[in-house]
C-alpha cells in the first residue's frame, strides 16, 4: 500500500502516514522530508483518481495553500524588523496592486483573508491546474 523510502529512525512517521489509508481518512498522498538534498522520508500511497490508478512519486497535485505557513513566518519577521507595516496598503509595496479598486486593501486584510480576494472568477479546469 505504501511505497518509497523511509530511514529506519523515522518509521513512526511512516506508520502514521500508512494509518490514514488504513482508516480510509486519505485516498492518495505523498510525503517527503529531505535534508541537505538527501531523503529522510519519501513516501507515497493510495490512489490518484476514481479509476484506482496508483499514486506514485510522479503524481501531480495542486498546492494552493502549501506556502501559507512559510509566508506567515517571513511576514512576521519583516513586521518585527519594521520592514513591513500591516496598516499600510498593499499598493504601498506593490504599485500595480491598486488596479481594479484594490487601492484601500491593507496588508492586514490580505493576511487575515478579509480583502475580498477569495476565489478565481472563472471555473478552473484540470488543464488550468496542471498548466
Amino acid at each position: 500500500m505504501i511505497n518509497g523510502y523511509c530511514a529506519e529512525k523515522y518509521n513512526p512517521v511512516k506508520k502514521i502516514f500508512e494509518s490514514y489509508f488504513l482508516k480510509q481518512e486519505e485516498i492518495g498522498a505523498s510525503f517527503a522530508i529531505y535534508k541537505e538534498g538527501k531523503p529522510l522520508i519519501d513516501l507515497c500511497g493510495g490512489f490518484k483518481n476514481k479509476d484506482n490508478k496508483k499514486w506514485d512519486e510522479n503524481t501531480i497535485v495542486n498546492v494552493f495553500s502549501a506556502t501559507k505557513g512559510i509566508y506567515e513566518i517571513i511576514t512576521s519577521i519583516l513586521v518585527d524588523q519594521n520592514i513591513l507595516d500591516l496598516e499600510k496598503s498593499v499598493s504601498y509595496y506593490w504599485d500595480a496592486f491598486k488596479q481594479s479598486n484594490k487601492r484601500e486593501i491593507k496588508l492586514k486584510h490580505i493576511l487575515s483573508h478579509q480583502s475580498g480576494l477569495y476565489r478565481f472568477k472563472e471555473r478552473l479546469t484540470q488543464q488550468d491546474l496542471l498548466d
